[in-house]
């Protein structure tokens, strides 16, 4: 998986916790439930802090689109 949904590996984690102890292994299910809370709690922090572009590549595209809107306004 390249780009993960933190979303779908919670649940991926729960469910064999779930299987895990449904089946008499609670050695298995405690190792997928840590891995459950831990990506409970970094999940919405790696979601906010992920961006796929630097700062720099936002602040020069929001230069050129309004270079481009002065362009077009000019020429009607």
């Amino acid at each position: 998986m390249f780009d993960p949904d933190p979303a779908h590996l919670r649940r991926f984690a729960f469910r064999h916790a779930a299987e895990a102890a449904a089946l008499s292994r609670p050695a298995e299910a405690v190792v997928w439930m840590r891995l459950f809370h831990s990506l409970e709690r970094s999940g919405e922090t790696i979601d906010r802090e992920a961006r796929p572009f630097r700062r720099q590549d936002y602040l020069r595209a929001s230069y050129l689109s309004r270079i481009d809107a002065d362009v077009a306004r000019n020429k009607d």
